[in-house]
């Protein structure tokens, strides 16, 4: 059955992973369309130890940002660095997410030129977590 929360707009914590996609906005659009009123927007962002975030992963945050500053949502940035990186970066995805309370979790339907090579098998660990975690996929 449908999760009520999708029906009602109820989702109000929302965990939008950063990734190197052009179209980034499609996920965050979609997200707004089951987030509740005072939905918590966090974008999150999963970095190797020791490794800064690189440009086009900074360039999406900062426009899913600015964005959510022109809908008047509230959101936050999260850097979450990991030791456990080894084929993609859903482990961290649903570690934290599930760790910290989120609804909801928005990736990108599509993989990323920068991850074709595990980006498959990343997304089926998303969709099918053991977590319960609730996930929006996006296509643009």
């Amino acid at each position: 059955s449908l999760d009520s929360r999708l029906v009602e707009k109820a989702f109000q914590k929302v965990l939008l992973p950063i990734a190197p996609h052009d179209d980034i906005l499609v996920k965050v659009e979609a997200c707004m369309e089951v987030a509740g009123e005072n939905a918590q927007f966090d974008i999150f962002t999963v970095l190797k130890s020791g490794q800064a975030i690189d440009e086009k992963l900074k360039s999406n945050l900062s426009t899913i940002g600015s964005f959510l500053d022109e809908k008047g949502l509230s959101w936050n940035s999260v850097e979450h660095e990991t030791e456990q990186f080894s084929i993609g970066y859903s482990t961290s995805i649903i570690d934290y997410a599930a760790s910290n309370g989120y609804d909801l979790v928005a990736v990108m339907t599509d993989v990323s030129a920068a991850n074709r090579h595990y980006g498959n098998v990343d997304k089926e660990s998303l969709l099918i977590n053991d977590k319960g975690l609730q996930i929006l996929s996006a296509r643009a």
